[in-house]
């Protein structure tokens, strides 16, 4: 009996680390990003895409105006959060000794436990993963502050923000629309903006608006909804999705 059942538990055995496998490349998969100082200069951002099918691109931009240096590989999980990167090539040429991070992998982190210190730094390694702000339409539900107070548009559909995969942005703050690029690292969130400065109706909050997002600093998708703080944690701006 035990023997007939062999193949069964086999199977169910390898159904049971194909879902979990994948359900932990799902959980990985990302992308990740990072500044790191330099003692003698600005220092550079470093962004790691962690794809489904076990790609790895990491990017690292110096703030000196020259083309951004891309790096691409794969990545393995294993047992206990343990994430290795090696990577294979830099603009198309292959290297003949891979460089390999491992990482440890608990909550949105990334933290590097063996990796080559002289090209990523003494300091240490960690990366964060990014919220998946770009592609959709987000409308501005309120803008709440931190003595409890609020603000909400009359129409939401009025008050949107649109953020694309090559940086830019678009918006429209009532009768007023902007235009601009952003920067994301991990959680941290930049925007440079421009707008039209028209006076809209009474009851507009489009200042507010306009406003808040000159000082946002930082975001975080949660429950489908994007919160994006602003400087001194003066105020969160809570948007939904267009269905």
């Amino acid at each position: 009996m035990l023997r007939q059942n062999i193949p069964v538990i086999f199977i169910a055995v390898l159904l049971w680390w194909f879902i979990h496998a994948c359900a932990t490349s799902e959980k990985i998969a990302g992308t990740y990003g990072a500044k790191l100082p330099s003692a003698s200069g600005p220092g550079r951002v470093i962004h790691l895409k962690l794809t489904d099918d076990r790609r790895a691109e990491i990017s690292t931009d110096y703030p000196d105006r020259k083309p951004v240096i891309v790096e691409t590989g794969k990545w393995e999980s294993g047992k206990d959060g343990k994430v290795a990167v090696t990577l294979t090539e830099k603009e198309g040429m292959s290297y003949d000794n891979p460089g390999v991070i491992a990482f440890h992998f608990q909550g949105d982190l990334l933290t590097a436990a063996e990796y080559d210190r002289k090209a990523w730094g003494y300091a240490g390694l960690v990366l964060q993963k990014q919220p998946d702000i770009t592609g959709k339409v987000w409308h501005l539900m309120e803008i709440r502050y931190t003595n409890d107070t609020a603000v909400k548009p009359g129409d939401p559909a009025k008050y949107s923000l649109e953020l694309f995969d090559n940086g830019a942005v678009y918006l429209q703050a009532d009768c007023n629309k902007g235009t601009g690029t952003f920067e994301l690292v991990g959680n941290s969130l930049a925007l440079r903006l421009g707008f039209t400065r028209s006076m809209c109706l009474p009851g507009s909050i489009s200042d507010r608006y306009m406003k808040a997002l000159e000082e946002a600093v930082s975001c975080v998708v949660r429950d489908g909804c994007l919160y994006i703080s602003t400087a001194a944690d003066s105020g969160v701006m809570q948007f939904t999705p267009l269905r």
